[in-house]
């Protein structure tokens, strides 16, 4: 996944783990509130 809040290209490889981790939680969580 691209580092789609920043841009920047410098320090990808943490900031991409970072991301795709946000990006899952986002997405339970979302997932949760839409079940309830």
């Amino acid at each position: 996944p691209k580092t789609y809040w920043t841009g920047r290209e410098n320090n990808s490889s943490v900031w991409r783990q970072i991301s795709a981790n946000y990006g899952d939680l986002l997405l339970l969580l979302v997932g949760v509130v839409y079940l309830l």
